[in-house]
């Protein structure tokens, strides 16, 4: 964990401790090949490199005011930013032994990076997502592809995430899809868990959490009465089947507004007319439940019917 004035915090499993860099820039990102490589990346200084004993300065032969790194081994990584001072954006690789610029095409500022493999590394730029093939950066073509992304993290090549601005977006290896705008200020980082747990960070200092694999349920209701209110009641549990408590903002459609209709936001129902209603609720992701609210009406005559189509087909999409 970095910091100003070259204060770096390291853990070695059991506890925090204090160690300075020999430069008072303030470091900006931090990636460890193995416990005795480990980077810190700051602003308009070298790098300082972690030997396993101590810290070092490794010169880059310009002042670059640096925004991310990665790296597959000790001898190939990749770090971003741009010139202190000309402001060029700068892309520069690791080879073991030294820095060397890499040509990109365009002038962009590039962030932070994620790499299934040394020919598949994904950066987030001012322009969008930008991927290595193993010789050469481009702009990501592919559909979907933010055309802003502070921050990129990943498992996998078919999944990647990618923060641009309050939105995240999940890769599947095809395409890029909006999982939606989660919080109130803009993604600064992504980090995923390999099993279960997707993390983002605000610039305002708030923490997403994602769940994969997650589930909603929405209960079913019965109403007597026209005019009658009674709110929605989900509940919501991880991959293992635990329930989250912490609040998810779920958003309400009735599929059948005739019969009863729902807040988008609190989902509380409103009876409207005798018959059965279909209440959706959707959790950022995409992960979905249908529940039935049936209406009687004392006044009426004839049997209930329905008045909509079966539920759709729910689909649950992982990072949710």
């Amino acid at each position: 964990m970095s910091g100003s004035q070259g204060l770096v915090l390291r853990y070695d499993g059991t506890i925090w401790t204090e160690t300075t860099i020999p430069t008072p820039s303030t470091s900006r990102e931090v990636w460890g090949a193995t416990p005795e490589q480990v980077w810190v990346l700051t602003d308009g200084d070298d790098p300082a490199r972690w030997n396993g004993t101590q810290w070092e300065l490794v010169t880059t032969g310009e002042q670059i005011q640096f925004r991310g790194m990665w790296g597959s081994s000790p001898e190939s990584a990749f770090a971003s930013g741009w010139n202190a001072v000309t402001g060029d954006f700068r892309m520069l690789a690791w080879d073991g032994a030294s820095w060397t610029s890499v040509n990109v095409t365009g002038q962009r500022v590039i962030y932070k990076m994620w790499g299934a493999s040394d020919s598949r590394i994904f950066a987030g730029s001012d322009d969008g997502v930008l991927v290595y093939n193993g010789s050469t950066w481009a702009l990501d073509a592919t559909a979907g592809t933010p055309s802003l992304a502070r921050s990129v993290w990943g498992n996998a090549p078919t999944e990647v995430y990618a923060g641009a601005g309050r939105n995240i977006y999940l890769f599947d290896g095809t395409s890029w899809t909006d999982v939606g705008r989660l919080g109130t200020d803009n993604i600064s980082d992504i980090w995923t868990t390999t099993d279960a747990d997707v993390f983002a960070t605000e610039q305002s200092g708030a923490i997403i959490r994602g769940h994969r694999n997650a589930s909603l349920t929405v209960a079913d209701l019965t109403l007597n009465g026209i005019g009658v209110t009674a709110t929605t009641s989900v509940s919501v549990t991880d991959g293992d089947g635990i329930p989250i408590t912490a609040s998810v903002a779920l958003r309400f459609t009735s599929l059948d507004p005739g019969v009863a209709t729902v807040d988008s936001i609190t989902g509380l129902v409103t009876t409207v007319s005798a018959g059965v209603a279909s209440i959706v609720a959707t959790a950022p992701g995409g992960v979905a439940d249908t529940g039935v609210v049936t209406v009687t009406d004392l006044n009426a005559r004839g049997p209930l019917r329905r008045l909509h189509g079966p539920p759709p087909l729910l689909i649950n999409r992982p990072g949710t």
